[in-house]
């Protein structure tokens, strides 16, 4: 009598396939990814064909060198606030994690006063009146510069 093969857990799969699609985009060996996130290279292959869920350790440790959360290696969405913003935006706001406290606020305040400015004008041109008063009306690349001085 043969044996049935027992199903994979549909989140092993979904996980398995996050990794090596993950590995194979950053061409990563199997090898270098199992040593870059402290795992058996054997396990990582169990991973990537779904016949085993990582647990908390292995999970953290290859979220971790991915630069991922564990929302996203789990359910392949990041956690980070900005899941509903358009790529452009989302890559925008993570990228200001990465740059100088000045430069940062400095995009922030250009940012924060232009969106004002935006909504204002809009509210103006729909009758409903302006909420805010916005008196600096320079160019932002002159917020920019005075942002730097």
């Amino acid at each position: 009598m043969k044996k049935t093969p027992a199903l994979k857990d549909p989140l092993a799969v979904d996980i398995g396939n996050r990794i090596r699609l993950y590995r194979e985009e950053h061409q990563i060996l199997q090898k270098d990814f199992a040593d870059g996130a402290a795992i058996p290279r054997s396990r990582l292959c169990q991973y990537e064909n779904g016949e085993e869920l990582p647990g908390l350790r292995p999970a953290t440790r290859i979220a971790l060198f991915m630069d991922h959360s564990l929302d996203w290696l789990v359910y392949g969405r990041e956690n980070d606030g900005t899941m509903r913003a358009v790529p452009e935006v989302r890559e925008t706001i993570l990228a200001l994690e990465r740059v100088s406290p000045h430069v940062r606020n400095a995009v922030l305040e250009i940012a924060t006063a232009m969106i004002r400015q935006d909504l204002d004008d809009k509210k103006v041109a729909s009758g409903g009146g302006n909420s805010r008063l916005v008196t600096d009306r320079r160019h932002p690349e002159a917020w920019a510069a005075e942002a730097k001085g």
